[in-house]
């Protein structure tokens, strides 16, 4: 029974399309992001990066839709903005331009709405929070 299982295990994480991504600024070396796509869509934790290479933002995904925890930086290395995704729930679709194989295309990403208390620091460090309750509240930034 227990080999079964096993296979079946296998089968389904073979089934499921899983590759590491990285995407470069203007064909040099320097990372714009890196993560994971599973069927052609950014899934798991995904990272971003300024063109100095430092890491500007930590984002997590789910079907190429933003869900949970979001954490966003200073090119100094400061936190700006930490907070975190519905998973059900989204504000809009927008257009937007990302590096695929080092060339700028257009993606439609539908943006999830914010829940929970999200924290907003200036570059002095002075926290700002802001709960959202719902998607209502979200549109009205």
């Amino acid at each position: 029974m227990l080999k079964y299982i096993v296979i079946f295990s296998f089968f389904l994480t073979a089934c499921r399309e899983q590759k590491k991504v990285t995407s470069y600024y203007d064909n040099s070396k320097v990372i714009f992001s890196k993560g994971k796509k599973e069927n052609g869509k950014m899934t798991g934790e995904w990272k971003f990066f300024y063109r100095s290479g430092k890491l500007e933002s930590i984002e997590h995904y789910v079907d190429d839709r933003p869900v949970g925890d979001y954490t966003k930086y200073y090119e100094n290395g400061q936190i700006k903005v930490k907070g975190a995704y519905s998973q059900d729930k989204f504000t809009e679709e927008i257009v937007k331009d990302t590096l695929e194989n080092n060339e700028v295309v257009k993606t439609t990403i539908k943006l999830a709405c914010r829940v929970g208390t999200w924290e907003f620091y200036d570059q002095q460090g002075n926290l700002t929070k802001k709960t959202y309750k719902n998607c209502k509240e979200d549109l009205q930034k």
